[in-house]
Formats: C-alpha cells, sequence, structure tokens
C-alpha cells in the first residue's frame, strides 16, 4: 500500500504500528531502503491509519474526536461503541453482497444480515438519518457530512468489483506495453487462516 501510494502522491512521512514489535522495525527498514522516505515507527495504533485483515477490533471509540473521519474495511474493525459515537455513517452495500451472496451465511457483511449475532446490533436501534448509502451521498440525494463537528464514519464492505475493474485495466495495460510476468496460479489459491 505505501508503495502504491508513494508512486501516486508526495508523501513526506509515513507512520505505522504492528503490535509485534520486530515486524515493524523490518517494514520501516525496507520502506525506508525502498522508497527514500522518513518511515516512522509509532506507539500505538491510534497514531496511524488502519486497514487490516484482524478478526479483533482496531479502532477504539476513546480515539474519536469531533469532526473526525474514520473509514472501516470490515465490520469489526471499529469497535461496537464507535458505532453509538457517530453521528452519521455512509455503506457501501454493493449489488452482489445484497442479492448474489457468494459467502457463507455467518461470513456476509452485517449490511446483508451477516454478523448479526456478533456486531451491528446496535444498527436496529440507530435512527435512519444516521445510516446513509454511498450512492445516495455521490448523487447529492443525501448529506454525508452538515458539520465540521460530526463524527463520519464509512464502511466498504462491499463486493470489492472496484480492485477487479483497477486490476483489469492495469493487466490489459501492462500486457499491451509487453510487461510483466505470468504467476503460477497456486500463489493465490493458499489458505492464510484456519
Amino acid at each position: 500500500m505505501v508503495e502504491a501510494m508513494a508512486a501516486i502522491m508526495s508523501l513526506e512521512e509515513v507512520r505505522v504500528f504492528s503490535p509485534t514489535r520486530s515486524h515493524c522495525e523490518s517494514f520501516v527498514q525496507r520502506m525506508t531502503e525502498g522508497l527514500g522516505l522518513q518511515v516512522v515507527p509509532c506507539a500505538s495504533a491510534e497514531e496511524v491509519a488502519s486497514c487490516t485483515d484482524s478478526n479483533e477490533p482496531t479502532i477504539s471509540a476513546d480515539w474519536l474526536r469531533p469532526g473526525m473521519h474514520v473509514s472501516t474495511v470490515t465490520s469489526w474493525e471499529a469497535e461496537p461503541r464507535c458505532w453509538d459515537r457517530v453521528d452519521r455513517w455512509v455503506r457501501y452495500p454493493s449489488e452482489s453482497t445484497q442479492h448474489h451472496y457468494t459467502a457463507a451465511p455467518n461470513l456476509r457483511p452485517a449490511v446483508t444480515g451477516g454478523f448479526t449475532d456478533r456486531v451491528f446490533k446496535w444498527a436496529e436501534k440507530l435512527p435512519a438519518p444516521r445510516q446513509l448509502t454511498l450512492e445516495r451521498v455521490i448523487a447529492g440525494i443525501e448529506p454525508g457530512r452538515e458539520s465540521d463537528e460530526e463524527i463520519t464514519l464509512y464502511f466498504s464492505e462491499g463486493s470489492g468489483v472496484q480492485f477487479a475493474v483497477a486490476a483489469s485495466l492495469i493487466y490489459a495495460e501492462a500486457k499491451s506495453r509487453g510487461l510483466g510476468r505470468e504467476l503460477p496460479v497456486e500463489w493465490f489459491l493458499e489458505s492464510i487462516r484456519d
């Protein structure tokens, strides 16, 4: 992710955190040497942007401040207390996740009825104006933020179709330029979880 961001942005500093100190130190060294950036190890996750495949919350409600925006990728990235603190949240319920269930019921996004026994029980209690959909915000039908003091949250647990589209465009461009190499299919069939 850092390499991609450095390719399109002028980064001055990158802050990183890992609960495993050796992982953090290794990453700092690789990124500093590889990108020539100032990469700073942080003492806690509160100091960095979080995007993780953790099965445990990585964002604490105690960290939220007026005017803050939080983006999450999974339903459990923000601890349940966060949802009580946000003024409005925008979700991206993609067509396929809503109607073409490709995951087992207990692995489906909460917006489609998944994880009802584990997270998002609060969603039924939230007033409707606090729950927005991305397409309605983009179309200007609903405001994403109405004051500088609001705490907003974007919950992007969709199908990930945007990644497939981007990958397809990159692949076509690389192929037309004669760049890259074929990768073994086995690299993409491995399971990293029990």
